[in-house]
């Protein structure tokens, strides 16, 4: 049984922190923030804010390339509602210490954690997600499962286990935010944002499920 204070507060997540490692993917972290971008657009308000951060506020570069700015440090951004790290194709060189100590000192203040691509792997790799589902890139799958026994991995698009959100990479991350708008707008408005970002194909997406414990 879990109890009240570890379930994430789905309606109350409004400043999300995108902690940005090098090499991250770019098509992930975008279909996240143009989600809450159009979240903010069709409701005719701002419930979203994002900040872009690193360990030092300085911008790395993503896998194609690209260098976001502005980024900034967790001080400089406000302690977000959620903390959302963007994983790629350089993750484990990228979760250093810088990257490791923040995320525990993240865990300890009880702020919420999440993974999208590869960046599960910087939770995982402090206990983050030991005893928790969550959902990586179908190619890691095989490694991790032998690296990391006491997660709980799950084949879906994303995964919600009380405080902890995880995704897989590419669009899905849309996915993941189309959830967390329908919670907290309604789905009416998550409907408008799917059709507005033309998400909707002749199919509907595969859908996920959140969990309540591992």
């Amino acid at each position: 049984m879990t109890s009240a204070r570890n379930e994430l507060p789905l309606q109350s997540l409004a400043h999300f922190g995108f902690l940005t490692l090098p090499g991250f993917s770019m098509i992930a972290f975008t279909s996240a923030v143009e989600a809450l971008r159009v979240a903010n657009h069709v409701a005719h308000a701002q419930p979203y804010r994002w900040s872009i951060l690193t360990p030092d506020g300085v911008p790395v570069s993503a896998s194609n390339g690209i260098t976001l700015k502005p980024a900034c440090t967790l001080e400089e951004a406000g302690r977000p509602d959620v903390l959302i790290v963007c994983g790629g194709t350089q993750i484990r060189r990228a979760v250093d210490s810088s990257v490791t100590e923040l995320l525990g000192d993240l865990a300890r203040q009880g702020v919420p954690l999440g993974g999208m691509c590869t960046g599960a792997y910087a939770l995982m790799s402090v206990g983050l997600l030991d005893g928790y589902r969550c959902t990586v890139d179908w190619e890691d799958l095989h490694v991790l499962r032998k690296e990391f026994p006491r997660v709980h991995f799950a084949d879906e698009l994303f995964v919600i286990d009380r405080d902890r959100l995880t995704c897989v990479g590419g669009t899905a991350p849309l996915d993941l935010m189309l959830k967390l708008v329908g919670s907290r707008l309604g789905q009416n408005v998550a409907e408008q944002v799917s059709l507005e970002l033309q998400s909707l194909g002749s199919a509907p997406r595969p859908q996920s499920r959140i969990s309540c414990g591992g």
